[in-house]
């Protein structure tokens, strides 16, 4: 028997084969969770992930309140089973490598116990018992929250961006590589006053190894990498990565380089699996079939509830053609808009059958647009309503977006403003963000072809000017945008908003636009030539 092994507890229970680590909980008894075996009815407080291979549960140690993490691996392919017939189960290998990580002083959730069950060979029960690590969440989750939606105050951020780094430098200083290494995989626990701890997970991912070479780790930073925050914190992240002994060893600019294109490629690959994800439930989405109605909802959000609505702009709305309402309500606390189509024409009915609903195609774009990190409507619901598999009438729920004011009003209210400094400065930040908005969509694969001024809403933030794209009836998804396009896009620009600035605000807004964009620098004349052609007579982004 192996060291690590010697104080385990072996014992089968229900035909799962055991092993108990008595120092991972006091007074732990597998009886206290075999309830959760198979049971998919779980409540929502309880369940915290539920895909076709895994089921991860919450769950407590009998009355002591001890609060555990369950995690069943799931085989649903025949294909699945057999490859485990020379494989040992993933939650022996959570378990062996969770002892390993121990040993190396990194932390992860204390493992309580894994089971595993064989018929014939074949895996029938895989699961792993850890304890919950209590106060902690998701770093992506807290990511979101604290350094893209509301950022922490800046020597917040700094402690956590060093923290982080350091951290990761560790991992890949004992030897361990994973492969499926992002900022889900990782717990994070902040209490005032003290240093952020960081939990590794899943890891049966991961591999050990004597020592990673450059290429290994890369390539695990480029997962790890976010492009939705700001390139000035994922610089700070490396610069606290690279602190150390063999700091001199890798030159700084040349990482940065290698990590941003293996970075770029793996975020293309990331969205073309993911492309329409939002379709199928999961990640905070469900399925509804009401009557004739079918689509996809958020799960805080209940159909039933949006049901009456609709049936009274079905019956309102008579004629042919393709008809659109908005409607606007409130549900909670949220404003929410209902965008209504009407199909009751013979060519829209004929069109239905060999094109999506303008609804469903509006879902997957949004949720294409929110996984680029470029800022545009919160969809809330979508669905379709056939008759013999023609469309009838179809629908698109979103959140209003609070205090916005369409692009076409707020350039009409700076052309119409004396030109005062306040004026000049709020231009000039309306430029900035706008240039680099366009620049992200292009740079992402996202052209629009008929952007407009109205398709742009504007907030503030205080001083801030937030853009968002509100109309993606146009939007073209791309593995890479190319010449016509970016030219199309940017003649566009110019006559919707550039108009309104003077040549120094449109040389600003093409400044920033380059900036970063090495597309636009190696292509920048065949560009402006297309430019020049579309618009000839206005001149503008032409110097």
């Amino acid at each position: 028997m192996k060291k690590s092994e010697e104080n385990f507890l072996k014992i089968k229970r229900e035909g799962i084969s055991w092993k108990i680590n008595p120092q991972g909980l006091p007074g732990f008894k597998i009886e206290d969770t075999l309830s959760y075996l198979g049971n998919d009815n779980l409540s929502e407080d309880l369940l915290l992930k539920k895909t076709n291979t895994r089921l991860i549960v919450k769950s407590k140690l009998g009355d002591t309140g001890y609060p555990l993490i369950i995690k069943v691996f799931k085989r649903p392919h025949l294909s699945d089973q057999l490859k485990y017939l020379v494989r040992c189960s993933r939650s022996y290998k959570e378990w062996k490598i969770g002892q390993a990580l121990s040993q190396r002083n990194i932390s992860t959730p204390t493992l309580v116990a894994c089971g595993v069950s064989r018929r014939f060979g074949l895996l029938k029960k895989d699961l792993v018992i850890t304890h919950e690590v209590t106060a902690a969440e998701p770093l992506i989750n807290w990511v979101e929250i604290n350094f893209i939606q509301k950022p922490l105050p800046f020597f917040e951020r700094q402690e956590v961006i060093r923290a982080l780094g350091c951290f990761v430098r560790r991992i890949h200083d004992q030897g361990i590589f994973s492969k499926d290494f992002h900022q889900g995989n990782i717990l994070i626990k902040t209490e005032p006053g003290t240093p952020p701890l960081l939990y590794l997970l899943d890891l049966h991912a991961i591999q050990i190894k004597k020592k990673l070479n450059l290429k290994e780790r890369i390539k695990t930073l480029a997962q790890f990498n976010n492009f939705r925050i700001p390139i000035a914190d994922r610089l700070r992240f490396l610069k606290a990565y690279l602190q150390g002994e063999d700091q001199e060893e890798i030159a700084r600019k040349d990482l940065v380089k290698k990590i941003g294109l293996t970075s770029f490629t793996h975020w293309q690959q990331l969205w073309q699996k993911r492309k329409e994800r939002c379709l199928r439930p999961g990640k905070g989405l469900e399925s509804f079939k009401t009557g004739s109605w079918q689509g996809m909802i958020r799960k805080e959000y209940n159909f039933k509830n949006l049901l009456p609505l609709l049936d009274k702009l079905g019956a309102n709305m008579k004629g042919t053609g393709s008809l659109v309402k908005e409607v606007f309500f409130q549900e909670k606390v949220k404003d929410l808009v209902i965008r209504y189509y009407n199909y009751t024409g013979f060519f829209s009915a004929l069109r239905s059958l060999v094109q999506i609903s303008p609804a469903k195609k509006t879902w997957v774009t949004i949720h294409n647009l929110i996984m680029r990190g470029i800022p545009t409507l919160v969809p809330v619901a979508f669905g379709e309503r056939k008759r013999r598999g023609i469309l009838r009438d179809c629908f698109l729920a979103f959140e209003k977006i609070p205090e916005a004011t369409s692009g076409a009003i707020f350039l009409k209210e700076l052309s119409e403003t004396p030109l005062i400094v306040q004026n000049t400065s709020l231009k000039k930040r309306f430029t900035f963000h706008l240039a680099q908005l366009i620049r992200r969509m292009h740079q992402t694969g996202i052209c629009h072809r008929t952007l407009k001024s109205s398709d742009i809403g504007v907030t503030f933030d205080h001083e801030k000017v937030l853009l968002h794209v509100v109309d993606v009836g146009g939007v073209m998804i791309k593995k890479k945008v190319e010449i016509n396009e970016v030219a199309k896009d940017l003649s566009a620009i110019s006559v919707a908003f550039l108009r309104v600035l003077e040549q120094r605000g449109q040389n600003f807004f093409f400044k920033i636009y380059a900036w970063g964009n090495t597309f636009f620098k190696e292509n920048e004349k065949k560009i402006r030539d297309k430019m020049q052609k579309n618009f000839p007579r206005n001149g503008m982004g032409i110097q």
